[in-house]
């Protein structure tokens, strides 16, 4: 966890928030079997040519920062969902809710009650 961790958060993350994500996910250990699955279907997933088909208003947040999956792919939904909006939380990684937990709720916040 100390090797994968910081890809999850931007380079300036809190070091206190990274050591107590770092502590809590290896203690919390997910399966092999949980994680294999979740890889296979990252990879095996393609709903690029149904995101058209999406008829309610649509929040796509992403972090500025993020590594894992860049901001450039957020970019893409929102061009295919009609009715999206993109949030990009400034200086913020993959876990951009932990990372910036009031801006996250902020955005979620004004995007439902809107």
């Amino acid at each position: 966890m100390r090797a994968l961790a910081p890809f999850a958060f931007s380079p300036d993350v809190d070091s206190q928030l990274l050591a107590r994500f770092i502590t809590k996910t290896s203690v919390d250990v997910q399966p092999d079997h949980g994680y294999r699955g979740q890889i296979a279907a990252v990879l095996g997933h393609d709903a690029l040519d149904r995101l058209g088909a999406i008829e309610r208003p649509t929040i796509v947040i992403t972090g500025s920062e993020d590594v894992v999956i860049p901001p450039e792919n957020s970019e893409t939904l929102c061009e295919r969902i009609p009715q999206a909006q993109l949030e990009v939380i400034a200086g913020a990684g993959h876990l951009f809710f932990a990372e910036q937990p009031g801006r996250t709720l902020t955005s979620l916040e004004t995007f439902l009650l809107d």
